[in-house]
C-alpha cells in the first residue's frame, strides 16, 4: 500500500565534485494506495548556493481495459472527452459502448500559478536553497459518477489510516494462528 524511493542528482552538471556526497539534491518520491493514489516528491538541495530548478509531470489517461493491455484489441471503442482543467484538478472523462461514463482526477495540493497546468503537464518553477525541503503532492482516483469528489487527503493521514489497517490485519492473523494450534 506504499512505497519510498529515494535518489540523488550530484552537483557535477554545475561544476561540482562528483565524489562529495554532500553536493546533491536529494529526491525523495513516496506513494499512498487506497481508495486514491496519493504520491508526494520531496526536493532537497544540499548545493551551497541556490538552484533554479522546475519539476514537470506529465499526464494522461486512455481508458484502456485489461484486455487491451494484453494485446486484444476492440472492434470499436468508446467516446474520449478533452481533459478538464479546473484551478487544481484534472478530470479525464470516456463514455463506454455501454453509455458508463468513467472519470478519472488528478488533483494537486499546492498547484502552481495560474496556468501552469494544462491538460497533458503541470510545471513548478522552484527556487532550491541550501538544505530547503520543497515537497510537491497530488492525488489520483477513478469514479463513475461527477457527483461525489473526493474530499483532499495529505499523505501522511493516508498513511497513518492504512498502517493502522495493516496492523489491525496483522492482529486479526496472529489470532487465528494462534486459535488454530489450540
Amino acid at each position: 500500500y506504499g512505497a519510498l524511493i529515494d535518489l540523488a542528482v550530484n552537483d557535477l552538471p554545475f561544476g561540482g565534485n562528483a565524489w562529495d556526497p554532500r553536493n546533491v539534491i536529494h529526491i525523495r518520491r513516496e506513494l499512498s494506495l487506497s481508495d486514491r493514489l496519493i504520491e508526494r516528491l520531496t526536493l532537497t538541495s544540499y548545493l551551497r548556493t541556490p538552484l533554479d530548478f522546475w519539476v514537470e509531470l506529465e499526464y494522461g489517461a486512455d481508458f484502456a481495459d485489461i484486455f487491451e493491455v494484453r494485446g486484444w484489441r476492440r472492434e470499436a471503442r468508446g467516446q474520449y472527452f478533452a481533459p478538464r482543467v479546473e484551478d487544481d484538478t484534472v478530470t479525464f472523462a470516456y463514455r463506454g459502448r455501454d453509455g458508463r461514463v468513467l472519470r478519472s482526477f488528478l488533483r494537486f495540493r499546492d498547484p502552481p500559478p495560474s496556468g501552469k497546468i494544462t491538460e497533458r503537464t503541470v510545471r513548478w518553477a522552484l527556487r532550491l536553497h541550501h538544505e530547503q525541503r520543497v515537497d510537491l503532492e497530488w492525488e489520483v482516483w477513478a469514479q463513475e459518477s461527477e457527483r461525489r469528489v473526493l474530499a483532499p487527503r495529505r499523505l501522511d493521514d493516508a498513511r497513518a489510516q492504512l498502517d493502522g489497517v495493516y496492523r489491525d490485519w496483522q492482529e486479526q492473523g496472529s489470532r487465528w494462528t494462534t486459535d488454530a494450534g489450540d
